[in-house]
């Protein structure tokens, strides 16, 4: 005996874009996307050329500042661009990226010191808003008891291209993790090819500076290359600056830490 449990699938639907052909499902109602469970939502593109699927809970206003910040009910920033892979056929890029109004860290020993004790005034001053002392006598900054507020930590993930417009690149700038396809090398002679739409080591290597992503996670490697040392020591050849490089595999796991990582090396 075996008990079902629904749960509700949501599907985005990016409408618009630069490209002339139309997924026929774009219009007609399939019987699959009836279910009661099932919802659509259609997004239109921003003025900027991207989309925007979720928005995060931003810190705007000390009343803000009040409630609690747990990070999961702040949400995330989840974007899209299309990236350019075959003629004709649409294809996207995603961003991840934790709320840009981010938390700071606050020193009770400070705290206590300038004559505040451990209260909801300290959401307050975690949130970047000053407070007044609890005999009121004097204004306590955020930077006198908390740590810089760390930055918003950013993954994106790059489908099938060979290319990527500036919307996309915008929205990858920074990143922490960058997932890139290299599927060749520069030498192969399909390398270029608008009919093959896909990005070779070094293209990836050279985007991923542009950008100025922290680590470049390379993927969807064609099975003709045995040794995948080729393709990351082409993408390395081609980053004169900090941005790191791994080879992904399946099931692989990455860890940012809070604050994103540090460009160190």
């Amino acid at each position: 005996y075996a008990e079902l449990k629904h749960i509700t699938v949501e599907v985005f639907e990016l409408k618009g874009g630069s490209r002339h052909w139309v997924h026929p499902g774009t219009y007609k109602n399939f019987g699959e996307f009836q279910h009661r469970s099932l919802h659509r939502r259609s997004i239109s593109p921003n003025q900027d050329g991207t989309w925007t699927l979720e928005t995060a809970n931003e810190i705007q206003s000390q009343s803000d500042g009040e409630k609690q910040h747990h990070p999961k009910n702040r949400g995330l920033i989840v974007s899209a661009a299309q990236v350019n892979h075959v003629p004709k056929l649409q294809c996207f890029g995603f961003v991840v990226q934790e709320p840009k109004t981010q938390l700071r860290n606050v020193d009770a020993q400070k705290a206590i010191a300038l004559g505040i004790a451990p209260s909801p005034k300290y959401r307050l001053l975690k949130a970047g808003f000053p407070v007044m002392n609890d005999d009121e006598t004097r204004q306590v900054h955020p930077d006198e008891v908390t740590n810089t507020a760390m930055a918003p930590r950013k993954v994106a993930f790059l489908g099938d291209c060979m290319g990527v417009p500036r919307p996309m690149a915008e929205l990858c700038r920074n990143a922490d993790l960058l997932v890139h396809e290299a599927t060749m090398l520069e030498s192969d002679p399909r390398a270029g090819s608008a009919t093959n739409g896909h990005s070779t080591a070094a293209m990836a290597g050279i985007f991923g500076e542009f950008v100025q992503a922290k680590v470049l996670a390379l993927n969807h490697i064609s099975p003709a290359l045995e040794d995948g040392r080729d393709i990351v020591m082409e993408a390395r050849s081609a980053i004169q600056g900090f941005t790191q490089v791994q080879l992904t595999y399946d099931r692989m796991e990455v860890e940012i830490p809070r604050g994103g990582f540090v460009q160190s090396w």
